[in-house]
């Protein structure tokens, strides 16, 4: 049977539509992305306040890379040819955990590891995913990351927890990726370090 013309055209042009977002165009360089995150007001710590340690981020096969991730079927996983991340996620969320961290008034001190200061708790984490999903209209960008508190006077666990965030983009495009992932990760941060301060003070 012979197709008509005008189906196989239509069908043509929501193939291009469907993989413009990840054909590099040539010459064109792709553009750079950091993430940003708006956290509450710091709080002072109280006097006596335990210093922290805090572990550089991993990052989950999925997460690794500077690339930006999106899904427009469930389970495959694509990658935008035309943007990207500064670097990889896991690295530029770093600063910003640490930022939010000294800001929850839970530690006199928040260091990086390693340390030559004297710290009694170190947090660990994972970068489970980050990545924006073009399954729903508008799509949405989700973020989830597993925090470990640690007592290091006795080796004890104080908590561990997995936080997600899901938050609508203002675009299906890779800038609004961005400008949700900056919204969510402003939320993960938040909540994370309420958590912390909180385990902290019940220790």
């Amino acid at each position: 049977m012979r197709t008509r013309p005008r189906a196989c055209c239509g069908r043509l042009w929501l193939l291009l539509a469907l993989t413009s977002c990840a054909l590099p165009q040539p010459g064109v360089p792709p553009a750079t992305y950091v993430l940003e995150a708006t956290l509450p007001e710091p709080v002072v710590p109280a006097a006596g306040a335990p210093a922290l340690e805090v572990d550089a981020i991993q990052a989950w096969p999925q997460a690794e890379g500077a690339a930006m991730s999106y899904l427009r079927e469930a389970g495959k996983l694509e990658r935008y040819a035309e943007s990207r991340w500064l670097d990889a996620p896991a690295r530029l969320l770093d600063p910003l955990l640490r930022r939010a961290l000294e800001g929850s008034g839970g530690f006199g001190a928040v260091v990086p590891e390693p340390s030559v200061v004297r710290t009694s708790l170190r947090l660990s984490a994972e970068l489970e995913t980050l990545q924006q999903e073009l399954l729903t209209t508008p799509s949405r960008i989700r973020v989830a990351l597993r925090v470990t508190l640690v007592d290091l006077r006795d080796r004890r666990v104080l908590g561990s927890r997995r936080f997600e965030v899901v938050q609508p983009a203002p675009s299906d495009d890779a800038y609004g990726g961005v400008q949700a992932a900056d919204h969510a990760v402003s939320q993960l941060l938040a909540e994370v370090a309420a958590y912390c301060a909180r385990l902290a003070a019940e220790r």
